[in-house]
């Protein structure tokens, strides 16, 4: 198995590479066999960033088409209210008389008032359609500018110097002494504890005085 090739040096230098390894679990990049399962990858899935702004682009393709469908529905079903509306006022223009102004007249005003409600739904509409496509252009901005960051981070990694390790070096002794001297010390506390005292000198059967271990 080969380290630090050719192959893996151009590989830490593409975010999508780095990007992959994180996805399938390759924690230390650096061997040719790590490459070609992240080239497996890429062949069945495809690049991970540019899947990401694909799918972006058809969003909001896909958000533009619906709200100008249905923009063009709304328009085109407000054309024909509105001329639906016109014939109506045109016959009932012909057929009043000075005995039913008066019904004429609130039949005029009811129609401007649809006309007026038609006219606002129109405009929220409008709005609305404005309000997606801002919605999709700042999705697409924030993940245009990840995969950039990405790229440049990778090319600071690419860049960067890390001293390889020093084999000769070993590895350094940590703690101190102190569990060896506390149990040299429980030692002689025990051999202290089993020391007896002899009293009555000389009135024993063994005249010695002093300490004796038991």
């Amino acid at each position: 198995m080969a380290y630090n090739t050719d192959r893996v040096k151009r590989a830490m230098r593409d975010p999508s590479y780095l990007r992959v390894a994180n996805i399938i679990g390759i924690s230390n990049l650096n061997s040719d066999s790590d490459i070609n399962a992240i080239e497996d990858y890429l062949k069945k899935n495809g690049d991970p960033y540019q899947n990401q702004l694909d799918a972006a682009n058809r969003r909001a393709e896909e958000i533009r088409n619906k709200s100008i469908q249905d923009l063009n529905n709304l328009t085109q079903g407000f054309t024909d209210r509105i001329g639906q509306m016109n014939a109506d006022f045109s016959q009932k223009f012909k057929d009043q008389s000075d005995a039913n102004r008066a019904a004429f007249e609130s039949f005029a005003a009811s129609a401007e008032a649809r006309y007026n409600d038609l006219s606002n739904v129109l405009i929220d509409t409008t709005d609305r359609f404005e309000t997606s496509m801002a919605d999709a252009e700042a999705r697409y901005t924030d993940l245009l500018g990840t995969y950039q960051e990405t790229q440049r981070l990778a090319g600071n990694q690419a860049r960067a110097f890390v001293p390889g390790a020093n084999p000769a070096a070993q590895t350094a002794l940590a703690g101190d002494d102190r569990a060896r001297f506390q149990q040299k010390r429980s030692t002689a506390q025990r051999d202290l504890d089993s020391l007896n005292v002899l009293t009555g000198i000389g009135q024993q059967a063994n005249p010695l005085a002093g300490l004796q271990i038991a």
